[in-house]
């Protein structure tokens, strides 16, 4: 007889009525009985332990599935950023390109614009129309010095 027998109130009466009228079928019978209902019982608690145990398993693996879930889409995530700074570093590395070009052409204006404001470059350095201006005076100085030279010519042969 099991412990769990002793416990249940009915079955101990039964037992002891059983003792009390002396039949030892009747008490046999009414033995294999109480064990069998308690083998019953005792599978009975196997299953609901299995199935508490399953269903807590089942609850761990939905659990253990969502976790999964965001662990992948927390990669996802990463590689995408990854993949956004990457196009940062060079978006910004051409930027950087960019600064330098400008820097210096800026800084060739500036060497420009103190060259031709320089008073050591005025004679040299001329603007396009200052150079032209000069051709023009250059061209009538040709011509005068031409004319003076063709009278002198004209002189010389008549004192020879």
């Amino acid at each position: 007889m099991c412990s769990e027998d002793l416990k249940n109130p009915k079955r101990l009466k039964d037992l002891e009525d059983l003792e009390d009228s002396g039949d030892e079928k009747s008490s046999k019978d009414l033995v294999d009985t109480i064990h069998s209902d308690s083998e019953h019982l005792q599978e009975d608690d196997k299953k609901t332990e299995m199935e508490d145990t399953n269903n807590k398993l089942v609850e761990e693996l939905g659990q253990l599935k969502k976790m999964n879930s965001a662990i992948s889409s927390t990669i996802d995530s990463i590689r995408a950023i990854s993949g956004n700074i990457d196009k940062m570093m060079e978006n910004t590395s051409n930027a950087n390109k960019m600064v330098d070009i400008w820097s210096q052409l800026i800084l060739r204006d500036e060497q420009i614009t103190k060259m031709m404001s320089s008073e050591e470059t005025r004679g040299v350095w001329r603007s396009p129309e200052q150079f032209e201006k000069e051709i023009e005076e250059r061209k009538k100085r040709l011509t005068q010095l031409k004319e003076q030279y063709g009278k002198l010519k004209r002189r010389r042969k008549r004192v020879w």
